[in-house]
């Protein structure tokens, strides 16, 4: 739903059924939250509704402190549904295994679609959702851009797509069908690199890390034969052949970068050599002048924010506003605590730090689903810090609120999980000889809630 964006909403909308849609989705979300079981509740599970509560309870004072009105309401419009979807994708996880698969499957169908579209716009060079009331702004080259218009936004979207469909992956037990979750999430990382985004493309190196970090780990705790060993094992014609594939395919992505006639064709060169050019230099120094007159616009309101939308209003009117160009603020945080004030930035803060804390604390007893939970809620942290830090603004993306509400429902199964070892081990070493500690309630089990058997890795 997040990531069709304007595929979904512009018929909605055009349907006067944006009310409705929104207002249903927001009571699943409530509805899910409030029925969930007492003995799964976490403290990460209720930071953040309790945001979007206190949210909602600022909004007013929000509106009467902004400049613009206008631009206030428009923005707080934009912001209801971001909170609906980003408490429906968290309450129906309800921080358990079925609830997280359920999510991981929507951010993988996310994905195919999004490469589907990447496929399409490179196909015919037309792009979704531009016209001349919204014209295209990124140059001449080809870059995917899918639903979100913004190539930065677009890759870190797909960062969290990739970040679910990895975690989905692991959770995976047919082998039929690892290889087309494998190649499509093959394929949303050469996208990643489509975008010529730097923000994503870092963040995508950052997530692919941990995934290699968690299946070093996951191969550590089974002690399976090592690769040379299994490489050893196979016949030598077989093994031959591996080794040619190999080379060759290191050799054709060295030439497909150094020799002129195939590094035009190629859409890699293009994306990692605008990386280095002088307009991205001008464009970190604006979004650190951006930085330092939002930070002037929330000390002159007191620290309580300036008012919803009111950044580039206050930009626009300021006689000396610091900075090369007049436009958005570029870093989603900021944003956020310089037009709400430092309260609300401090509650979002306090997600995060929720979150992190979550993944951090527990540290053995965890199986293989809890395991990786983790890693998803570290992805997905990253993907949002991406988004965050380089979209114009990720304030009104639902994407970006469904990437917080997917690293709390990561958390808070970690958490449960946890919480139920904990319990266990407890009343282990109260009746280490008693059998029927076995069928004791909170002792995680091969069919507990919390954990489920291994998939595939």
């Amino acid at each position: 739903m997040t990531v069709a964006g304007g595929l979904i909403s512009e018929p909605v909308a055009r349907a006067r059924l944006t009310g409705p849609f929104y207002g249903t989705v927001l009571t699943l979300g409530v509805l899910s939250l409030i029925t969930t079981g007492r003995s799964r509740w976490r403290p990460v599970a209720v930071l953040l509704p309790v945001f979007w509560i206190a949210f909602a309870a600022w909004a007013p004072s929000a509106l009467d402190r902004a400049p613009n009105p206008i631009e206030a309401r428009f923005e707080l419009t934009r912001m209801w549904p971001c909170a609906a979807l980003s408490l429906a994708a968290l309450g129906l996880s309800r921080g358990g295994f079925a609830g997280l698969t359920g999510l991981r499957a929507g951010w993988f169908a996310g994905l195919a679609g999004s490469v589907a579209l990447a496929v399409y716009e490179f196909t015919t060079s037309q792009h979704l959702f531009i016209s001349a009331r919204n014209p295209w702004r990124f140059g001449d080259g080809l870059v995917a851009v899918g639903t979100y218009i913004n190539p930065n936004n677009f890759a870190a979207a797909l960062v969290a797509m990739i970040t679910g469909s990895l975690a989905l992956a692991a959770t995976l037990r047919s082998r039929w069908l690892l290889a087309p979750a494998w190649i499509v999430i093959t394929a949303g990382c050469v996208t990643v690199a489509l975008t010529q985004s730097r923000s994503g493309v870092i963040a995508l190196a950052l997530v692919l890390a941990l995934e290699v970090r968690r299946r070093s780990g996951e191969r550590l705790a089974a002690g399976p034969a090592r690769l040379r060993d299994r490489l050893r094992a196979l016949p030598d014609v077989a093994r031959g052949v591996l080794w040619g594939l190999a080379a060759a395919a290191a050799v054709l992505l060295i030439v497909s970068f150094t020799l002129p006639s195939l590094a035009q064709r190629n859409p890699l060169a293009p994306a990692i050599a605008a990386q280095f050019n002088d307009e991205t230099a001008r464009s970190d120094s604006l979004r650190m002048d951006l930085l330092a007159a939002a930070w002037r616009y929330l000390a002159g309101s007191g620290w309580l924010g300036s008012g919803a939308g009111s950044f580039e209003p206050l930009l626009r009117s300021d006689p000396s506003p610091g900075t090369s160009k007049l436009t958005n603020l570029h870093n989603t945080f900021m944003e956020l605590t310089s037009q709400y004030g430092v309260h609300i930035g401090a509650l979002f803060a306090l997600i995060l730090a929720g979150v992190i804390a979550a993944i951090l604390h527990p540290r053995t007893g965890l199986g293989h689903a809890t395991r990786t939970a983790r890693y998803e809620a570290c992805g997905q942290l990253i993907a949002l810090t991406a988004m965050g830090i380089s979209a114009s603004s990720a304030l009104h993306v639902p994407s970006w609120w469904v990437m917080v509400a997917a690293a709390c429902a990561c958390a808070w199964q970690v958490s449960a999980a946890g919480a139920s070892a904990r319990r266990a081990a407890r009343q282990a070493a109260r009746q280490p000889d008693d059998p029927a500690v076995a069928g004791q309630p909170g002792v995680s089990g091969p069919g507990s809630s919390a954990e489920q058997p291994a998939g595939q890795g």
